[in-house]
């Protein structure tokens, strides 16, 4: 069934659409502070804006990794050159960010079990694992987010003049035009590179054990760093990408995990919060995978794997406790 709109709103969106053409075309400090204006002017800008977004987000071409399929050039010829800077997902305005220098701040957020991707108005894109949340402020200098938990996947628009920043409370990562993945949970940072390069140092310029003062690490595509909250130790690997990432697509793959961040990372996606009772349990290591919307499954058959049953408890959540006998044990239905 077609749905018309009236005028006033026909107008309203032809002004959102012409707003992508001009950020694409011109996105400098003057025309995104123009633009935030506009959107600050009547909360139907920002949703005008949001709704033609979505448009693109479904049928344009976003800059993919080598191992993910693009969306047919015949569909996207139709929208290039006219929409061009995403702003599809789950996010709020947060403030206009002091000093004067800032001009913008969003909060990014995606719901517990969902993930989520948001195009930024450089044609950056940031992609969100369920129940992550983020933080992006603007300058003239550098385009930051901060990660506050959770797990990112940022593909990066390349601006030589203005770094991507991406900083986890402990480690700032840096890159000019890029796509890597970062995971922010339990006191664990860990950072791997899917394209191009990045540096990687520690926030407040502390210094790095082993390098000189504060100077960075810089990673290649396929190699992860690991960060450990109070340690200076930054141990870096070579990793398989698409096994980090797999998360995009509806897939955590983990190898060697401890049991603690794989219970932290299968949180953002169970429909009932678990707790592990003791440290002994936490400290076990796994190395399988889960379907983010079979997580109940994954749950279920965790007893035998390990000598471990699920209970429930008064508030709500389930309970990971010891399991003398390595009876399979169901977890309790949602």
């Amino acid at each position: 069934m077609k749905k018309w709109i009236d005028a006033e709103s026909a107008a309203r969106m032809a002004q959102a659409a012409n707003w992508l053409q001009q950020l694409q075309q011109d996105a400098d400090d003057q025309a995104l502070q123009r633009w935030l204006d506009w959107c600050a002017e009547d909360p139907r800008n920002q949703q005008a804006f949001n709704d033609i977004s979505q448009v693109w987000t479904a049928s344009a071409e976003v800059p993919a990794t080598p191992s993910r399929r693009s969306p047919p050039r015949a569909l996207a010829a139709g929208f290039a050159g006219f929409f061009a800077v995403l702003l599809a997902g789950v996010f709020a305005w947060n403030t206009w960010w002091q000093p004067q220098e800032s001009l913008a701040a969003l909060e990014l957020a995606s719901p517990t079990g969902s993930n989520s991707r948001t195009a930024l108005p450089d044609g950056s894109v940031v992609e969100l694992g369920g129940r992550s949340q983020a933080v992006v402020r603007y300058t003239s200098a550098q385009r930051e987010v901060r990660l506050l938990q959770g797990q990112l996947f940022v593909t990066v628009a390349r601006d030589a003049d203005r770094p991507f920043i991406v900083d986890t409370g402990e480690l700032r990562v840096a890159a000019v035009g890029t796509a890597f993945d970062v995971l922010h949970e339990s006191g664990r940072s860990v950072v791997t590179v899917v394209e191009g390069q990045i540096d990687v140092r520690m926030a407040g310029g502390l210094r790095i054990d082993g390098g000189e003062g504060a100077a960075p690490i810089r990673l290649g595509a396929g190699q992860q760093l690991t960060h450990v909250a109070g340690s200076r130790v930054l141990p870096v690997r070579w990793v398989d990408p698409a096994t980090t990432t797999a998360w995009r697509d509806g897939i955590l793959i983990f190898v060697d995990q401890p049991l603690a961040l794989v219970m932290t990372v299968i949180n953002r996606y169970a429909d009932r919060e678990v707790v592990i009772e003791n440290s002994d349990i936490g400290a076990r290591t796994f190395t399988g995978t889960a379907r983010t919307d079979r997580i109940g499954d994954w749950l279920a058959a965790l007893p035998d794997a390990f000598p471990v049953a699920l209970a429930a408890l008064p508030d709500g959540r389930m309970l990971l406790h010891d399991h003398p006998d390595h009876a399979p044990v169901s977890a309790p239905p949602p």
